[in-house]
Parts: structure tokens; sequence; C-alpha cells
């Protein structure tokens, strides 16, 4: 259905839904922090559940195709568009209700608008003892859309897919349907109920839009430190393997390592690591938590005597001796501050940042890698190697990952640059080339973006299983057609 049909057929059926249609009015939903021929005509801004339910309705009776999102951060991976030029966008930051909140159980339910601040402002409010772990990009960003994009943040309890359950979702027909089961308290805080569980069928797919979830949090510990460290990736690699095994122990805890290059780590840090003059170092950090001062630091004197054998450097900071650190990423607060390395060619960034209206360079690509020495010395050389052929002014390859748990490694590489109209091109046909090199070596993407969902990687029975699913409930291709298809 062309443009001018459904926009008539949004005001006379539903007048009081807010929507976009004069070019001035769609300017900041066409911004990407990379060249796209997706242009973006209509938007549709519900004010709630209900709003959205009679919009999908719609939608399926006159068969118009709808694209939704939560906050429109997902920068570096297509922002808001849509992989599909036909769709109605559909804007659900205004479903931004905290519904519940259990202090006792740790639970909390949000809907689809609510970001990484507003929890953290909700939390602070009611002085509760309960943290979020937060996402290295902006405190502006939807926890459901990270959820739903299977995303991290720091800390045990990251690994997002494995701690938000009860999703509420408008299926393709408009029908409601929530997974897991509600019926009275105990099998609501029962993570699965009984029968098939439907949480995660909705995580990187295109199956119905869920507009709300329960998160399971995790209570404040009672002491918190960090190890920072510098390794040099031709020789200090053993530290890899090293931290491997201690996280299957259970000396170190899932999702608190990390590692960034050296352009990552100066991009965001800066002067605090400019004394490090060799480009082959790597910056890492391992965030520990207990219960108490006294098993932090007994795990502390085992954790540093092993670390000293694989680093250069290494420092240790606690929330004694820098009570700062309960003021960070590592706690639950979040900030702009790794927003930095998305700013090296600009003038700085500014007090509030957005990638999108900035006309910032950036494209991630997000391969999956095994957690051992041997395959991080492999990217670390590819990584290398990139860098010194772009040696541009205007282009770099930032490296890190994040240590999920001890068998994978998320790595998250970002190509920065400076832009303009040939170096958009130039960075999407270096962002091809690099995702078909790394798919070669072993390494296939975990997360995609609007502009590498020909990438992912589907065995012809899953891309069957995905199809026959997908037709199943959504026959018309309603909901977000192109993506992860």
């Amino acid at each position: 259905m062309e443009i001018d049909n459904i926009y008539s057929n949004l005001i006379r059926a539903l007048p009081a839904l807010e929507v976009f249609h004069k070019e001035e009015d769609l300017y900041d939903y066409n911004q990407n922090t990379f060249s796209s021929t997706s242009v973006v005509k209509l938007v549709a801004k519900p004010k709630n559940r209900d709003e959205l339910v009679d919009l999908v309705k719609l939608a399926y009776k006159h068969r118009f195709k709808l694209y939704p999102f939560s906050q429109g951060k997902n920068w570096g991976l297509g922002s808001k568009l849509p992989p599909n030029p036909e769709c109605l966008l559909v804007d659900l930051s205004r479903l931004n209700r905290i519904c519940e909140h259990n202090e006792k159980y740790g639970i909390v339910r949000v809907e689809a608008g609510v970001s990484f601040q507003d929890l953290y402002q909700f939390l602070e409010r009611f002085d509760s003892n309960l943290w979020l772990p937060v996402i290295g990009g902006s405190p502006d960003a939807s926890i459901i859309g990270n959820f739903l994009e299977r995303g991290h943040g720091l800390g045990p309890y990251g690994d997002r897919v494995q701690w938000v359950t009860h999703l509420e979702v408008v299926m393709p027909d408009g029908t409601l349907v929530e997974t897991g089961q509600r019926i009275g308290e105990s099998l609501a805080l029962d993570k699965y109920g009984v029968g098939p569980n439907l949480d995660r069928l909705f995580t990187q797919s295109n199956f119905g839009i869920v507009i709300s979830a329960n998160l399971q949090l995790r209570p404040c510990a009672g002491f918190h430190q960090v190890f920072q460290f510098s390794i040099d990736a031709d020789s200090n690699l053993g530290v890899i393997d090293y931290v491997q095994k201690a996280m299957h122990k259970g000396l170190i805890q899932d999702n608190c390592f990390s590692l960034w290059n050296y352009e990552k780590a100066t991009a965001v840090m800066g002067s605090r690591i400019v004394k490090h003059t060799e480009s082959n170092e790597w910056f890492g950090s391992i965030t520990h938590y207990s219960p108490e001062r006294s098993i932090g630091l007994a795990y502390r004197e085992i954790i540093e005597m092993e670390l000293k054998n694989h680093v250069i450097t290494l420092e240790v900071q606690d929330q004694d001796s820098h009570p700062d650190l309960l003021w960070t990423k590592a706690y639950g607060v979040p900030d702009y501050k790794n927003l930095k390395s998305a700013y090296v060619y600009e003038n700085g960034m500014p007090e509030s940042p957005d990638l999108d209206l900035d006309n910032c360079g950036i494209i991630w690509l997000c391969p999956a890698v095994p957690f051992s020495e041997s395959d991080v010395t492999v990217m670390g050389r590819v990584v290398s190697e990139e860098n010194q052929k772009l040696n541009n002014k205007d282009f770099q390859l930032q490296a890190g990952f994040n240590a999920l748990d001890p068998l994978c490694l998320r790595f998250a590489l970002a190509i920065v640059y400076k832009r303009s109209k040939e170096a958009d091109l130039a960075a999407l046909h270096y962002h091809d080339s690099l995702m078909e090199k790394l798919i070669k070596l072993g390494y296939p993407p975990f997360r995609l973006g609007v502009q590498s969902m020909q990438f992912g990687q589907y065995s012809q029975e899953i891309r069957a299983l995905n199809k026959r699913i997908k037709k199943s409930i959504d026959p018309f291709e309603i909901i977000s057609p192109g993506r992860y298809g």
C-alpha cells in the first residue's frame, strides 16, 4: 500500500493517534551514522498499549507493514531505520511506564520505551538496593530494545536474555500474548511455567511487537573492586586462558571481563593512557562483586597473584580506596563516557550526545569468537593489520570484547570515520569485506544491523523453520519484514 493511502487510513480510522508525515517532522527519524537507502516517510507514535493494538489491527486489515522501535539508539547498526523502506515506522518511546517493582524478589516490569536512565532514576527514588547492568551506549537507550537484540550490560545478570521473562507481545493480527504464566504469584516468579518457553522466540526476530516484560535485578554487592591492566597483544595473551579457566571455576564472574584495543581505549580514556605509546597494547578490566569486604580481599589475593604473570601493568581499585566506583557503569549507573569513541573525528563530544544528529560516522560489526588464547590472537592480528592498512587519519577500527561466559567472547568492532559521501560509501564497502573475512575465519556475527542482515549465518533447516513460523503467525509479513528473516 502506498504511503499516502496508509496515512489516509490512519487519520480516518485512528484520529487520536499521533502521526508524522511532513518532511521537517521526519528529519530526526531519517538520521543515521552511515549511509542508507532506507527513507522513512511516515511515523506513528502510539501513547499506550491500546493505541498500538488498534494500529496493528488496522495494518493487518489493510496489509501495510510496520517497523517498531523503542528509543532508536541502535547507533552503528541502523538506528531507527527499517531494512524494508516500505514500512510505517512505529515509535514506542511513549510506552514508558515502570509497571511493577518488587524489592524482595528483585523484579521490575517495564514497557518498551523505558530507558536505562529511567529505571536508574526510578530505583534511586525508591532508595532501592537493586541495580541493572547497563550498556556502554546511551543511557537513553531502551532496556527492552537491548534485550530484543540480545544485548548485554556490565556485571552479573548482564546477559540480558537470561534475566528477562513474561513478555507481553502484540502479535501481527493485533492479538495480545503473554509468555510464561502469571496465574498467581508463584508462577509469576517462576521463569518459565510449563510447556514450551517462548521468551527468546521474540529476540532477534520479527514475530511480534514486545511492549513490556519482567526484569530480574541484582542486589547491590557488599564490596566492589576492579582490576585494570594492560597487555602486549603480541606476547601477553596468556591472560585469556587464565581468565577463561577462572570463570569456569567461579573465581571470576560472568560478564565481568573486557578488553579494548589501543584505538578504542585512547578514544574513551584519552590522557589517562597517553603514556602508553605502543599501539599493540590492549587494556583490560575485571570487575568483581562480593557480599562483603573480607571475601572480596580473599578473591583479590588469588586473582592479583595470577594476573601479575600475564600483564604489563596492573592496578586494583575498590570502593574504599575509590568511592567513585559506586557511581560507574559497573554498579548500574548509566553515563555517556563510552560514546566518546564515536567522536574522534569531531570537535569533542557534546554534553548530550546523539550520534545520529551529530553526524558521527560509525558502523558496528559484532563477531562471536571462541574464548581461547589462539582465537583472540587471530582477532588481535586481524585488528592490528586492518588498522595498519587503513593508516588513515579519517578512518580507524576500534575493537573490544566482553566475556559473557567461559565459552564465547562477544567482540564489538567499530569502523569509525569522518563522514563525507565518499567516506560513507567506502565505510560500507569496508564493512562488507571485513564481515566476509571474519566469517571465513570462523567468527560469525551474533548481532546484525540494517546494513548487514544479508550476513545472517543460518543453516538451510533453520532458515526454513523461521520462514514456516513467520508464515504461520504473520502470513502478510506485517511486522518488520527483512529483519533477521
